[in-house]
């Protein structure tokens, strides 16, 4: 569960963390739950909402996209499955993405892939021979304003990107086609106030000990794994990585998700890797964000 509170000091606090509940001194809370349909809602391939914190004071607006293909290439889709193989072949249930993922799967939420807890799970297949991203944007702007809305500074933010691994490709009910190995790649980059400042003072770091990604540069985890090796996280959190902005203000974040392994050429060609998936704004981040009263003039 997600909370938004108030503290004494006047700071309001936002955690997106899945069963986790904070406790504070002072006023009323607002959830950001993915398991509210009415409040939280997101409906399978919804591209972007904008949801209103009430009780805080500001819009928070997730909106995601797709980089323009290489030239000539085909464009990629945002992908349809259930998030289970089946037998025969094409027996999945269909369910565009982006959706919910979390546990239990699929009687209540759409998935269950992408770490350990409820979450944007987002899955993307690229266009063959092109190495598109996948975009997602978080921005922060004054309350009932939307994603055109004023700048509102926010300090402390801290979230997960769930299942940066990497995948051996292949079929199943979902792809019918033979599609070659992935390897996830997500880069971070930030923006301060109206005039977009760019902001570095951030940290990632793996949710657990082993993680199947590495961090470098320091605004970019890379899974580990080519063409011949490498490790899928899929449910668990070997994959999960954790995204902190300390005291640094922030206004909008942008998450660029990556196919790092393209290659159309070489002893082992990728020249059509396969769907790729994360998810987004769950898990168990124990630290809130603190959501302050400042104006970006």
């Amino acid at each position: 569960m997600r909370h938004l509170n108030m503290t004494s000091l006047g700071l309001l606090a936002l955690t997106f963390a899945a069963g986790l509940s904070i406790a504070s001194p002072a006023a009323a809370m607002t959830q950001l739950d993915w398991s509210n349909e009415v409040l939280f809602r997101w409906d399978a391939g919804e591209l972007v909402r904008t949801y209103s914190l009430e009780a805080d004071n500001v819009d928070l607006t997730i909106s995601i996209s797709a980089s323009s293909p290489n030239p000539g290439m085909g464009q990629g889709s945002f992908a349809s499955w259930d998030g289970l193989s089946a037998s025969p072949p094409g027996a999945c249930v269909s369910v565009v993405s982006p959706n919910k993922d979390g546990a239990p799967a699929p009687s209540l939420y759409r998935t269950d892939r992408f770490g350990t807890g409820l979450d944007l799970g987002v899955v993307f297949d690229p266009a063959a021979n092109s190495d598109q991203a996948v975009l997602i944007n978080l921005k922060f702007t004054e309350l009932h304003s939307g994603a055109t809305g004023r700048a509102k500074a926010v300090a402390t933010f801290k979230f997960e990107i769930s299942d940066i691994d990497w995948s051996h490709g292949g079929n199943d009910c979902f792809q019918l086609a033979i599609q070659g190995w992935r390897r996830d790649q997500v880069v971070i980059t930030a923006n301060h106030g109206a005039t977009s400042v760019p902001v570095s003072a951030f940290t990632l770091s793996p949710k657990v000990g082993s993680p199947t990604f590495a961090i470098g540069p320091p605004n970019t985890a890379t899974a580990i794994g080519n063409a011949t090796s490498g490790a899928e996280s899929n449910a668990d959190d070997n994959g999960t990585l954790i995204v902190s902005f300390g005291a640094t203000f922030v206004t909008e974040v942008q998450i660029s998700y990556n196919e790092a392994g393209f290659s159309n050429s070489g002893v082992i060609p990728n020249n059509n890797p396969g769907y790729r998936g994360i998810g987004i704004l769950g898990g168990n981040t124990t630290l809130p964000v603190e959501l302050m009263e400042f104006t970006i003039e």
